[in-house]
């Protein structure tokens, strides 16, 4: 899986943006979000805020996992840059110009983010560059967005490195960064739907905290109920907390009615509806959804499904659907069984029980030493976290989620560091 958490594209504030540029935006994103067609008017076109728009749909669709040609988008968004400093887009005050720019070099970063590097670094810096001076003359909730994107940025992908510390001479600090963003999730305007993604994107897809990430994708939810993307992320946290019966109902509304779009995501819908009806115990009407499912795709998901997944349905019952046994741990099961209870209870959001069923298990791996560094990571015990991760880095190379320890490892040493 990819992590590309950097920035995405940001638009202007209602306080600072012209009228006409704000409702027009607004209509486009509302469009968005619920798979509608979006018509441009006149004024658009001629202005080039289409441009900017279909711009936007591309990132979209390369968040949602759909087939995106990189290198030409990053092209465009060169162009795109250089137009707005032409004044080929029209329509737009100078704040706007300089939101704009600096947003779409976050964009760049965000490009790029899978697979950080010098050039990402650039792009990261010249964003934050520019927000920060548009923070220092503006001071609204939403011009701090880029900045604390860029504080998170550096921190994730960059901490101690050559370029960091020799070009920048500055570490991030993703905890700063992460409060500026959750007062944006809560308080922005414009940015606020891209604020609450990322701490979603954050917490659920790095950290695997979807306790964390379940306030955020409740605020996309009840800003934007009738977008499906929106229900998708909200369902998949309350899932991942335990709470099967009112995911299961979010994601059979979203299956019931794929409409005219396809993405990847709603294929996980359909694989989650199942596992929440396994889960209630309603096997025949989990076997119907993934005979569904293996019509549009029979493949790695489904195949792990199969020989992972459903093999856990009793321990997961055990976990979500009785109360008291998270108050009354048999921690006399064998080591297998013990590691198996404490992935359920991770991938339910019950960190402290996983802590300590784990700390129980003798049975060595590098699965168990994942959970017990992702465990520590989550639970925000820093120097435990960096203890499991150097005691076992080597083993850690070869595992499959490499990427995202290392992003993990990196989070870990900047918090050891600032504090």
């Amino acid at each position: 899986m990819l992590y590309r958490i950097v920035v995405i594209l940001f638009f202007l504030s209602a306080e600072l943006v012209s009228a006409d540029f704000f409702s027009y935006y607004g209509d486009f994103a509302r469009s968005l979000y619920q798979d509608k067609e979006y018509i441009y008017e006149s004024i658009v076109k001629q202005n080039g805020w289409d441009r900017v728009f279909d711009l936007y749909i591309k990132l979209y669709d390369l968040r949602l996992q759909k087939a995106v040609d990189q290198e030409n988008l990053s092209d465009e968004i060169y162009d795109l840059i250089e137009d707005i400093s032409d004044e080929d887009i029209k329509g737009l005050s100078n704040y706007e110009k300089d939101f704009l720019t600096a947003s779409l070099y976050g964009s760049l970063a965000y490009i790029k983010s899978s697979d950080p590097s010098f050039s990402m670094f650039r792009n990261v810096r010249k964003s934050k560059k520019m927000f920060d001076q548009l923070n220092k003359k503006y001071k609204t909730v939403d011009t701090g967005f880029g900045s604390a994107l860029s504080e998170i940025a550096i921190g994730m992908y960059f901490n101690g490195s050559f370029w960091v510390k020799s070009v920048l001479g500055y570490k991030g600090n993703i905890l700063k960064g992460l409060k500026q963003l959750d007062k944006i999730a809560n308080e922005g305007d414009i940015t606020k739907i891209e604020a609450n993604l990322f701490l979603i994107e954050y917490f659920s897809v790095i950290l695997k905290d979807h306790n964390s990430s379940l306030r955020y994708s409740k605020n996309l939810h009840e800003i934007n109920p009738l977008s499906k993307y929106f229900t998708y992320i909200y369902a998949r946290d309350l899932y991942h907390t335990g709470k099967i019966i009112k995911a299961y109902q979010l994601f059979k509304d979203i299956n019931d009615d794929p409409g005219e779009k396809f993405y990847g995501y709603q294929y996980d819908a359909i694989v989650y509806e199942a596992r929440c009806l396994y889960i209630k115990g309603s096997f025949d009407d989990a076997e119907e959804v993934v005979k569904y499912a293996a019509k549009i795709h029979d493949g790695y998901i489904l195949k792990k499904l199969r020989n992972e997944w459903v093999p856990s349905v009793r321990i997961r019952q055990e976990v979500v659907l009785r109360p008291q046994y998270l108050s009354n741990l048999n921690l006399s099961l064998s080591a297998d069984e013990l590691k198996r209870t404490a992935l359920v209870c991770f991938d339910h959001g019950f960190f402290r029980e996983t802590a300590r069923i784990l700390e129980t298990v003798k049975k060595a791996g590098t699965d168990i030493a994942v959970l017990k560094f992702t465990t520590a990571v989550v639970m925000q015990n820093w120097n435990k976290a960096k203890l499991i991760f150097d005691e076992n880095e080597s083993d850690f190379e070869n595992d499959p989620d490499r990427a995202r320890l290392d992003i993990m490892k990196n989070i870990v040493s900047n918090h050891l560091e600032l504090f």
